[in-house]
């Protein structure tokens, strides 16, 4: 089995509210990155939420996820890939890691991994937007001891900078790339230009 894997745990600090729940085309960010999953090949999906949850839960469409909550989500993103990949049971061999606040990526970017995994064998698959790689990632079972020794407000990426050798790359359209970190990211987001994208 193939898992995707949703961060969402953040508290947002740079925004002052929670970033999930900012609307996209009249959905919420969150929204997005889980239909995503939910129309792309993986087997079944889980998001990870802390900051926020029970609301969360309350206000946005969880597409059947399996919900995974980081008590520790505080200590850094590094504690959501963590957390996520803990969670998942024995029978997935390889997990597709995305992050809630990408709402331009659609399911062919992570069917597009899921694919090169499977053509390569790769271990570590990722997103290649042409100036820098990130998310979405597929990272197979196994490397996720190594997700272990992350610390911080660190992800997955920290993941490609440590292990840079054998990494298999897709190419994704910078513009799919955009996420939400800040109020200028989002006015971004909402311009027309990038509406069209």
């Amino acid at each position: 089995m193939i898992a995707g894997i949703v961060l969402a745990a953040g508290r947002s600090a740079r925004l002052g509210q929670p970033k999930q729940l900012l609307r996209y085309q009249g959905r919420p960010l969150l929204d997005w990155a889980l239909a995503a999953l939910e129309a792309s090949t993986v087997d079944v999906t889980y998001v990870v939420l802390g900051h926020e949850a029970e609301q969360l839960q309350r206000e946005i469409d969880l597409h059947g996820a399996v919900v995974v909550l980081n008590d520790h989500y505080a200590d850094g993103l590094s504690t959501s890939l963590q957390a996520g990949l803990a969670a998942l049971g024995p029978e997935v061999r390889a997990a597709v890691v995305t992050v809630g606040d990408q709402p331009l990526l659609g399911p062919e970017v992570v069917d597009a991994l899921i694919a090169a995994h499977a053509t390569t064998g790769a271990a570590i698959v990722a997103a290649d937007y042409g100036d820098y790689q990130g998310t979405p990632l597929l990272l197979h079972r196994s490397v996720w001891p190594l997700a272990r020794k992350i610390g911080g407000d660190q992800g997955a990426r920290a993941l490609l900078r440590a292990h840079p050798d054998g990494i298999v790359t897709v190419p994704v359209a910078p513009s799919a790339g955009v996420d939400v970190d800040t109020w200028d990211d989002y006015t971004r987001l909402l311009s027309p230009a990038t509406d069209q994208a």
